[in-house]
């Protein structure tokens, strides 16, 4: 019985600020990783990727991906691609799709990871960037899928597959004893990045009359953004700012979650609230306008509440309600945390992209595939390249591959196609040291 030969897929992703898309990436490519699927990361230098702490298998590629027509990176990639062959370029943003259109060869099939409910704007290039080019679409919720769908994008060629938390951040109870200490003061907090989409402003005018009534209450939001130094103006100007505290960025968000009496989110547009899903992880008290994927976590009245998206009455009144009665924000909490580890684990996500990337290699009859066995003797390099090349009758492999180790990531590797003259004459049919005639 023959071998199946590993799965290669290459994660493209541009991003060069932190957020909530690289760490998926990292949830994902870990899982996969442990199923035994051969993963490489394509990124700019620097990006937030570096240090996510992936495993040691997993290669990195950098390259600019400066924008998504950015024609360097673009046949920089089809280079390497043409070179190494992956089996699917999965892309994780509006650019990466780009360049991964134009940088695929005819035996690669392609993944887009859309996770932003914003409308897709069209442009004479939007029914080839949306069209047949790419294999399938994953959506991170169904308001994601809607707006592919209104791009003209066939439902059968969209999956729906959620964002996911992991869980076992949230598994220790010490955490919770520790930050539930006796204090006077009730939290409303809010995590997330201080953008208008947020609507931290709109909060902090919303929940005006309840701090006047609750001096004790302080609401935190954490996070940085261009929206800062606004916000802490319009603090000022409303007379609460003794009560507003800006956390800042922060790498970990557990102790604060546990610590907040209320989680509250009230985002005009948003995909997959992944904040929202932490929060009740947290076991934290959910109150979130009713936007983007909130619904598709939140069961109104069992596990957290969801309010118009411009209601800001209903959202104040929402709050006060938990604020004065405790029992009734711990059995929201208890229920929110039974929802989380039902609904938001990482294994169905990394099962699910798992199964989409079986169906997509079937769909071209080559998976399984049988593997091609290196020859003995070879360095790891040299039977990267047979196991990348198993139609190259190959009677002598040279150093086809120069790995150098980045030194700022281990795990890096620079991967640059440079096959001996006897590989490209075998390659194309000739024997080496003969010309080519005619």
């Amino acid at each position: 019985m023959k071998e199946r030969e590993t799965v290669r897929v290459w994660h493209v992703d541009s991003g060069r600020r932190p957020g909530g898309g690289q760490i998926q990436i990292s949830y994902l490519v870990r899982g996969l990783a442990e199923r035994g699927v051969a993963c490489t990361l394509v990124c700019p230098p620097g990006s937030p990727l570096d240090r996510l702490h992936l495993p040691a298998e997993v290669s990195v590629i950098h390259l600019s991906l400066r924008g998504e027509w950015d024609l360097w990176s673009a046949r920089r990639l089809k280079r390497l691609v043409r070179s190494h062959q992956p089996d699917i370029l999965h892309a994780h943003d509006a650019r990466s799709h780009t360049i991964c259109l134009l940088a695929r060869g005819p035996n690669q099939r392609i993944i887009v990871h859309r996770r932003v409910c914003f409308a897709i704007r069209q442009h004479p290039l939007t029914a080839w960037k949306y069209g047949r080019g790419v294999d399938h679409f994953i959506a991170v919720a169904e308001c994601v899928r809607e707006q592919l769908f209104r791009a003209q994008v066939p439902n059968e060629k969209i999956s729906v597959i959620h964002s996911a938390v992991d869980l076992s951040r949230f598994s220790d109870d010490r955490f919770r004893v520790e930050s539930g200490q006796d204090r006077e003061a009730l939290l409303i907090g809010t995590v997330g990045r201080l953008s208008k989409e947020k609507r931290h402003g709109w909060l902090l005018e919303t929940l005006v009359p309840v701090l006047r009534e609750r001096p004790s209450v302080r609401v935190v939001l954490v996070g940085t953004g261009p929206e800062r130094p606004r916000l802490e103006r319009l603090a000022n100007r409303l007379g609460i700012s003794q009560q507003v505290i800006f956390a800042g960025h922060q790498d970990d968000v557990r102790h604060l979650l546990f610590m907040f009496d209320v989680f509250v989110l009230c985002s005009e547009s948003e995909g997959y609230p992944v904040s929202l899903a932490e929060a009740m992880a947290a076991g934290c008290a959910v109150i979130s306008t009713d936007v983007g994927g909130a619904r598709e976590i939140v069961t109104p009245g069992r596990d957290g509440v969801l309010v118009p998206g411009n209601d800001a009455g209903a959202f104040r009144d929402a709050i006060r309600e938990l604020l004065a009665d405790e029992s009734r924000r711990t059995a929201l909490g208890r229920a929110a945390r039974q929802t989380a580890c039902w609904r938001c684990g990482t294994e169905p996500m990394v099962d699910m992209v798992l199964d989409l990337y079986n169906e997509v290699l079937g769909q071209r009859g080559q998976y399984p595939r049988s593997s091609a066995c290196p020859p003995s003797g070879l360095s790891s390099a040299q039977s990267r390249v047979v196991r990348w090349h198993p139609q190259l009758r190959i009677l002598r492999v040279g150093p086809a591959l120069r790995l150098a180790q980045d030194s700022a990531s281990c795990r890096s590797e620079r991967l640059e196609a440079c096959p001996t003259r006897r590989l490209r004459c075998q390659s194309r049919g000739r024997r080496p040291g003969k010309k080519a005639t005619g």
